[in-house]
Parts: structure tokens; C-alpha cells; sequence
């Protein structure tokens, strides 16, 4: 969603939003307003890992969301290691 720091888990068979994904932990308050929100994601089904970026940030996140969806772990592709937690919520 533009300008929201989440993502939606959306049911391939139905199309219905099942929960969302708070990934506003992946970068700093001042970094959102320097490089504002996501706008790419990518899903590497082969092991099941998701890439989140934006427009304007300077690096890449690897997330991986727990199967209990209650918390995340991103990876910065890049010369820093940043971990987190956020929330799945419906």
C-alpha cells in the first residue's frame, strides 16, 4: 500500500486480504522521511523469503515471516545487519 509501511497477505484463492505485515521497523524514522516508503516487493517461492526496498532506499531487505505470522526478521542486503520485530495483524 503507497505511503503505508505494510503489506498485505492476500489469499490466492479468494483475493481477500487475510492479515498485514508491519515492516515501519526496517528503517529509522529519520530514514522514512529521507527515503520514503516501499514500493517493491518480491517473492522468492524456491525458499520462501520476500525482498522489500523503495524507490529511493538505499538498500535492500530480506524478510522472513514467521508461520505463528506474529513476528519478522529482516537482513539488509548490503554492508549492514539489521534485525526486528513487527506484527501481523488482521
Amino acid at each position: 500500500m503507497w505511503t503505508r509501511y505494510r503489506i498485505a497477505r492476500i489469499s490466492p484463492a479468494t483475493g481477500q486480504v487475510l492479515s498485514w505485515i508491519d515492516i515501519s521497523g526496517l528503517l529509522s524514522p529519520l530514514e522514512r522521511l529521507l527515503y520514503g516508503s516501499p514500493n517493491g516487493i518480491a517473492y522468492d517461492a524456491q525458499h520462501d523469503r520476500i525482498f522489500v526496498t523503495g524507490k529511493r532506499w538505499p538498500s535492500v531487505f530480506e524478510i522472513r515471516v514467521q508461520s505463528d505470522a506474529s513476528a519478522m526478521r529482516s537482513i539488509r542486503l548490503g554492508n549492514e545487519h539489521r534485525s526486528f520485530a513487527a506484527s501481523a495483524y488482521d
